[in-house]
């Protein structure tokens, strides 16, 4: 008999947006939530309630980091340019920016972007209030810049944000690439209507493979590469790692090529390729206690 009888996917789509000084980045993650099992499954391998929500805990984590990382972006493109077009096109209006002290040359500069204390949908579809308070220690593209993000009553879709994500830009790797290192060591993530609260921390690394000189964002590529774990809101341990970067192109929606793998507490790891020839495609394979199974991502 087959143990493992496979009953079902479902698909969750992490949405990255990473926008540097001068360009909008758009990066997409695609990644599977979780592979549901069917009821003749060894006990110790049984997918319960409490594994299924630590997958929809890691994809909420994942939210809040992808925010962070685009709001830092923006923010960042927005110092830059005083106040540019993208920043305004990307917030549809829901926010303000505040930057003191507002000149050229005195450093660091704190910089408050204020979405009010009613929900606003921005265009990316996401609902947010609150603040997120930048320390920039200089111009976003410069190498060695340091940007600090601390959340003042910030909520995402209702979910109240905390911590601190630090930014660094490392400068140029041995390709004479940007490099960018995101770390967020200590997120809290407050789930509405008490539903508890998942505990976050995650390592990443963007580097921009292609279109930097441009000055256009069509033809931007990045590799992405790191980690993240946390404990779920019913006390389950989870994380996922690349095994292999990821390559994200702007307005491609799914991840080019690269490798994945999710682990949850009690149940078989999960790994996700991508390929390994950059194509925009919704194309995927699962490898699932040694089993291929290929999948559309959404």
């Amino acid at each position: 008999m087959n143990w493992f009888k496979i009953s079902g996917i479902v698909v969750a789509i992490f949405q990255y947006k990473l926008n540097s000084a001068m360009k909008n980045t758009v990066i997409s993650l695609a990644a599977i939530a979780i592979i549901a099992l069917s009821s003749c499954i060894k006990p110790k391998q049984k997918l319960e309630g409490k594994n299924l929500n630590a997958l929809q805990d890691l994809v909420l984590g994942e939210m809040a980091m992808s925010d962070g990382n685009k709001q830092a972006g923006a923010t960042g493109q927005s110092l830059q340019d005083s106040l540019g077009k993208s920043f305004n096109e990307m917030m549809s209006g829901c926010a303000t920016l505040t930057i003191t002290p507002w000149d050229t040359v005195t450093w660091p500069k704190t910089v408050t972007v204020d979405f009010g204390s009613a929900n606003c949908i921005g265009t990316d579809g996401n609902w947010r209030r609150g603040k997120i308070i930048y320390t920039f220690s200089y111009w976003f593209r410069q190498p060695g810049t340091v940007v600090t993000a601390n959340f003042d009553n910030f909520f995402l879709n209702d979910h109240q944000i905390t911590g601190t994500i630090t930014v660094l830009n490392t400068g140029r790797n041995a390709q004479n690439h940007l490099v960018y290192s995101y770390d967020y060591p200590n997120g809290l993530i407050y789930k509405p209507n008490n539903g508890g609260v998942v505990q976050w921390q995650s390592q990443r690394e963007y580097e921009w493979a292609e279109g930097e000189a441009s000055w256009l964002p069509h033809d931007d590529v990045w590799l992405v590469r790191g980690t993240a774990d946390g404990v779920s809101s019913e006390n389950v341990p989870f994380s996922f790692e690349t095994l292999e970067d990821l390559n994200i192109k702007w307005g491609c929606k799914w991840v080019r090529s690269g490798r994945l793998k999710l682990t949850i507490q009690d149940i078989p790891d999960i790994i996700i390729n991508y390929g390994t020839i950059p194509n925009c495609d919704p194309f995927a394979v699962v490898t699932f206690l040694g089993s291929d199974y290929n999948i559309t991502l959404l």
